[in-house]
């Protein structure tokens, strides 16, 4: 049944969720530690429980403000993966169908199979590129990647053709 629900969570962690490698404080042999992070973030806490379910991890909320003055406060659920284990089987699961978010998995997915290895180089090679893709730049390039209001004159017609295809004439006629 958990297999079905793979592109659901695939569209979900591109749209509100996030996979990062953090780097933090040296750990008690002197090496800075690295987390792997695969999460959702939303305000429906029936999507939080709906994650755990099929998928394992745990939540946590915190009141986010919409404006500058504060008035309005709304309260927004972060679901996490929990355990190298697990989180091997979400990427696993998820890369087919991630169009966003593809790279930064599988970035993830390879530094989670670093497990017990030390080469600290390569950690964090990997956690910049996986940093740079989430800011938008692209990590062979290092150009920012344009949004595409920015390539509005870039137009591409659709290849689509059938019953249901219009001649542009038509259309922009009258």
């Amino acid at each position: 049944m958990k297999a079905s629900k793979w592109p659901y969570l695939a569209g979900l962690i591109d749209s509100d969720g996030c996979i990062c490698i953090s780097k933090y404080k040296k750990n008690a042999n002197g090496h800075p530690g690295y987390i792997v992070t695969v999460s959702v973030t939303n305000t429906k806490e029936e999507l939080m429980k709906w994650l755990i379910r099929y998928f394992g991890g745990r939540y946590f909320t915190q009141w986010r403000h919409s404006d500058e003055r504060a008035k309005n406060k709304r309260l927004i659920y972060t679901w996490r993966v929990s355990g190298r284990k697990n989180r091997e089987e979400v990427l696993l699961g998820t890369i087919p169908y991630l169009v966003l978010k593809r790279e930064q998995a599988l970035l993830a997915l390879k530094f989670s199979r670093m497990d017990g290895q030390h080469n600290p180089e390569a950690r964090e090679e990997l956690m910049l590129a996986c940093k740079a893709l989430n800011h938008g730049v692209s990590p062979e390039t290092n150009i920012v990647e344009r949004s595409e209001s920015e390539h509005s004159e870039l137009k591409i017609e659709s290849e689509l053709v059938g019953d249901y295809e219009s001649d542009l004439a038509v259309t922009l006629g009258a």
